[in-house]
């Protein structure tokens, strides 16, 4: 399984369809605001692909822009590579890693709500929930 700590260093950005900002996760070990509250989805995936490439794919009430930030050593945001990609609210972690997949992703950032939020980066080659993975090939924030 693909090594998946490289994308562990990034700030998020998410925004609605109107270009409004949503939520701003600042990096590892943050989760934002927007992701604690009722209106957040329950189940939700970052999928590294623009929005505008899937744009009219999925229905759109269920996608959000998120553009990720990579951060330096100090944690400072690297602004000029900043990439466009796309927040998907999912039925499940399936459905998620099945709609990366069929747009020939590797990985995902994976969240869900269980009493806490947390964001995990998970790869998307095998069915096994990304809890049920042994600590060596997962790689999560809380």
């Amino acid at each position: 399984m693909k090594e998946l700590n490289q994308y562990l260093n990034y700030a998020f950005e998410i925004y609605d369809h109107e270009g409004n900002l949503i939520d701003k996760i600042d990096g590892p070990g943050d989760i934002g605001g927007w992701l604690c509250t009722p209106n957040s989805p329950n189940e939700a995936a970052i999928i590294p692909i623009p929005y505008k490439r899937v744009d009219g794919m999925l229905d759109k009430d269920r996608c959000f822009i998120v553009i990720r930030i990579p951060l330096d050593e100090q944690n400072k945001e690297i602004s000029d590579q900043k990439e466009e990609m796309f927040l998907y609210e999912a039925e499940s972690e399936q459905e998620a890693k099945q709609i990366a997949r069929d747009l020939a992703c590797s990985y995902i950032y994976w969240s869900e709500w269980d009493g806490n939020r947390l964001i995990a980066i998970i790869s998307v080659e095998s069915d096994i929930p990304w809890h049920e993975l042994p600590d060596s090939v997962r790689y999560y924030d809380e």
